[in-house]
C-alpha cells in the first residue's frame, strides 16, 4: 500500500482549491483521509476527484470542519482509481480563512 499526501492552502477568500494527485498515487485508494482544522466560519466541504480526462469519478459531500473524515472505498461501494496528474478538489460552502487542509489518499 502507497500513501500519497496533498495539501490544500486556502487564502482568505478561496472556496475552491484543485491540485494534482502526486506520483505515487497510481492504484486504487482503498482510504481517503481528509483533515481540515478549525475555521472561522462552520463550513462544509465536498472532496471531488477527477480522471485524466477532467470527469469526475468520485464526491463525497459534507465534510465537516475541525475533523478527521476517514472515507472507506468498500463502505461508500465504489472503485476509486487514482491516477498521478489527476486532479482532486476540496470545496467548501463558505471561505475557510487561511487553513490548510490535507488529503491522504492510501492507494492499492
Amino acid at each position: 500500500m502507497r500513501i500519497a499526501r496533498t495539501s490544500f492552502p486556502f487564502g482568505l477568500a478561496d472556496t475552491t482549491i484543485t491540485t494534482q494527485l502526486p506520483l505515487d498515487a497510481n492504484g486504487f485508494a482503498l482510504v481517503i483521509k481528509v483533515v481540515i482544522p478549525q475555521c472561522t466560519d462552520t463550513p462544509t466541504a465536498t472532496l471531488t476527484v477527477y480522471d485524466l480526462d477532467g470527469y469526475a469519478i468520485f464526491s463525497k459531500a459534507a465534510i465537516a470542519e475541525n475533523t478527521t473524515t476517514v472515507i472507506y472505498a468498500v463502505a461508500e461501494s465504489k472503485d476509486i482509481p487514482v491516477t498521478p496528474g489527476a486532479n482532486v478538489s476540496l470545496t467548501f460552502t463558505a471561505a475557510p480563512v487561511s487553513v490548510t487542509p490535507t488529503v491522504t489518499f492510501f492507494v492499492a
